[in-house]
């Protein structure tokens, strides 16, 4: 048999996976990739070349024939492929022979090995996502809340239109000047049609003035407004959602009704529970707010906003899809979702919608929603102090190198590395200052860390002014913070007053422990720069809260 008779009945006979729409045009790509090498190499004619004539050497031919491959792009420059194309165009030939081998009526040659790929080939650097930056964050929100507020006033107005009883329905017949006002254009479509605009043939037969109306004096997306969402309306309230949730694009975009809970197991009713599935994963992430919010930025009321102005649309989607969130009406006048089939992502819908809500606001650069949840990751990042733990459990990952290889930007990265170094100094300086400088362990411990002693902060820890220290290396001289040029106290802190008061109580004890000569030049200028330069400037608030603390002793002095 033909290797073209083979790669017809692998299409139509194949896997799941083969017959799918987009898969089969994937699949014939490569394999006209496939012949083509064959023709170039071999001579000949696609039907002289078969089955039974594939051999290792072939398979060998053809990986070095994919990395020899050159092609010119658009602009007229030579180009080869790229690793990842020669591994997915090598594997995509093993696939369909290792299906050939299932076939007994295939006279397969038994030794090419179907096990080896061409991955390492494919090897390359994962390039993290993106976050977007804090000025971008901030202006996506302001122009999220700026459309909501558009959105929500114009929907509030459509309902009091509504009930409105000194706006009269014209009749069936009247011309299109007796629609020229909106209202009746749109109390109409309330009285008439329960809400819904129905499509454009069925509204010029029935009502021919309105019909013209909407092409004349306003369109379509006008009259849409003041009755429920069309698609680029629900817009903003996804990227709200995702902005708070993190959660992947699909779980975003396909977030139930039956998935959120109006009572937290240990809130009750004063938290709601949003959760989704990660659909690759199988597994579920959850995210509580807050409810009882006005303010529209709560994730809550966003959810109560759509809940409350869409139900028109929610009764209008078919039963797999009656329970979604984000439906909005289409401009075919139907009820829809940005998914297909009720479960995976419309790449047509979604990314079209986002992109029109970028271009409408100036200063906006293009996202997409995973470019969100990477901000959540860098955010957790920075809030946890860097714990790629949290950053895990976070966006609910099963591993944490899978937050630190795809969900850490190039910057968080730097600041894990600076704080595996400062985590390096602070050991050294633990153990050059025989266990005094311990900044170990920050909970107990209790005060700041950069200083050798506990309550100070150094503004270079690395360059100490103090005899004995060398340059370079964090400073341990353990005591020596008080009247060192250095050194600087957060006076609003009462943990750092009563690390300074239990230094003074060191330093006075260490008179009688050590020569007094030593004492009056080492330890006497750090006493009186204790009570003359630090106690006088905390205030009486901050002293009356560190009378009640109680934190652990410091170290004696040396």
């Amino acid at each position: 048999m033909s290797l073209a008779q083979a790669f017809g009945d692998y299409l139509s006979k194949g896997g799941t996976r083969a017959r799918q729409q987009s898969s089969i045009h994937k699949m014939a790509d490569y394999f006209e990739f496939f012949t083509n090498f064959i023709v170039d190499y071999y001579g000949g004619t696609q039907s002289d070349f078969g089955v039974s004539h594939l051999s290792v050497s072939v398979m060998r031919d053809y990986e070095r024939w994919l990395l020899e491959y050159r092609y010119e792009d658009k602009a007229k420059i030579v180009k080869s492929l790229s690793p990842q194309t020669v591994g997915i165009r090598y594997n995509a030939i093993r696939q369909f022979l290792r299906w050939c081998r299932s076939e007994t009526r295939f006279e397969l040659n038994p030794t090419i090995d179907l096990n080896r790929t061409v991955a390492r080939l494919r090897h390359h650097k994962i390039q993290p996502r993106d976050p977007l930056s804090i000025s971008q964050l901030a202006l996506v929100r302001s122009a999220c809340l700026q459309e909501i507020r558009s959105t929500v006033a114009l929907l509030k107005r459509g309902q009091d239109i509504k009930i409105d009883n000194s706006i009269s329905v014209p009749p069936a017949n009247a011309p299109m000047t007796a629609y020229k006002d909106i209202k009746t254009a749109i109390k109409t479509i309330f009285v008439a049609y329960g809400g819904l605009i129905i499509a454009g043939e069925q509204l010029k037969k029935e009502r021919p003035g309105l019909e013209r109306a909407m092409r004349h004096y306003y369109s379509t997306d006008d009259v849409t407004a003041y009755l429920y969402f069309n698609r680029r309306m629900i817009a903003p309230f996804v990227i709200m959602i995702a902005m708070d949730t993190f959660f992947n694009a699909t779980t975003v975009l396909s977030l139930k009704w039956s998935d959120i809970r109006e009572d937290h197991v240990f809130f009750g009713e004063r938290r709601w529970v949003v959760g989704g599935e990660k659909p690759r994963a199988g597994k579920r992430q959850e995210r509580s707010f807050a409810s009882g919010l006005t303010d529209l930025s709560s994730p809550v009321r966003l959810l109560l906003i759509l809940r409350e102005y869409n139900n028109t649309v929610y009764k209008r989607l078919p039963a797999s899809q009656n329970d979604y969130v984000f439906a909005y009406e289409s401009k075919t006048r139907y009820a829809a979702t940005f998914l297909h089939d009720g479960n995976r992502l419309n790449n047509k819908h979604w990314p079209g919608t986002l992109q029109e809500f970028c271009d409408r606001h100036k200063g906006i650069e293009s996202f997409g929603l995973s470019g969100l949840r990477k901000s959540g990751a860098e955010i957790t990042y920075f809030l946890s102090g860097g714990d790629m733990l949290a950053v895990r459990d976070v966006m609910n990952h099963s591993s944490v190198n899978t937050a630190y290889t795809h969900y850490s930007s190039d910057g968080s990265r730097k600041l894990a590395l600076e704080a595996l170094a400062r985590a390096m100094e602070w050991r050294e300086r633990y153990l050059a200052s025989g266990g005094k400088s311990d900044a170990r362990n920050p909970v107990h411990m209790g005060g700041p860390r950069s200083a050798a002693t506990l309550g100070f902060n150094c503004l270079e820890p690395a360059y100490s002014p103090v005899v004995g220290q060398e340059e370079g290396k964090a400073c341990s001289a353990y005591g020596y913070c008080p009247a060192c040029p250095l050194s600087w106290v957060d006076l609003n802190d009462p943990v750092a007053l009563v690390r300074l008061r239990q230094l003074r109580q060191r330093i006075v004890e260490a008179r009688s422990e050590v020569a007094p000569q030593r004492w009056l030049v080492e330890w006497a200028p750090q006493l009186k720069a204790l009570n003359e330069g630090w106690f006088p400037k905390f205030n009486a608030h901050v002293e009356a809260e560190a009378d009640s603390m109680l934190l652990p002793s410091l170290p004696t002095l040396d």
